[in-house]
């Protein structure tokens, strides 16, 4: 029978001293892990905000919805197409159905009236994050819808650039801008 300092030593407990002593190392490893986790969840976040925010045009912090920032960087220049929505070619509210349903898991109408049918109007000074933009472009009916992204920029299906981040601002969209909206809960 082995020893340790004169004291006999079973041959259980060496293997109940080598299984607590792997015990204590992993916990302790496994809590180094998730704290070293949490911080390169934090960086790599941090990451993600700056590039979504150069791409976009936009800055965004902690508190945007980073999912929403990345749907519509993947669709950025994404060629316009009247009836599409892929990415091969979409238009205006193919785009928006694309984004809502790949960020928030929901199927909107296929239609810019359609979609502005199914929501609450809002004026600009209460828009947020994720609501729709509506205009009529030369016409007495609603035929254009982009989602609202933040500091009165929005993202949607140019019929001349294709997807891109346009302002609120623009002189074009101030001319044809005609409401905001929330989808009804």
């Amino acid at each position: 029978m082995r020893s340790f300092r004169g004291i006999p030593l079973h041959p259980n407990m060496i293997v109940w001293n080598v299984l607590f002593s792997v015990f204590v190392a992993a916990c302790s490893t496994a809590e180094k892990s998730a704290k070293n986790k949490n911080e390169f969840g934090s960086l790599r976040k941090n990451e993600l905000l700056k590039y979504y925010s150069e791409k976009l045009g936009i800055e965004l912090d902690k508190n945007d919805d980073v999912r929403l920032a990345a749907a519509v960087t993947d669709w950025l220049g994404v060629p316009h197409r009247q009836g599409g929505q892929t990415k091969q070619g979409t238009d205006c509210s193919g785009f928006a159905g694309n984004i809502y349903k790949s960020v928030y898991g929901i199927d909107i109408p296929r239609s810019s009236t359609d979609i502005y049918n199914k929501c609450e109007p809002l004026k600009k000074e209460k828009l947020s994050e994720g609501d729709f933009v509506f205009f009529k472009v030369g016409s007495k009916h609603i035929n254009h819808v982009g989602i609202y992204l933040k500091d009165n920029k929005f993202a949607h299906a140019s019929t001349s650039r294709g997807v891109m981040v346009s302002s609120l601002d623009e002189p074009y969209w101030v001319k044809y801008w005609f409401a905001g909206g929330r989808l009804k809960q």
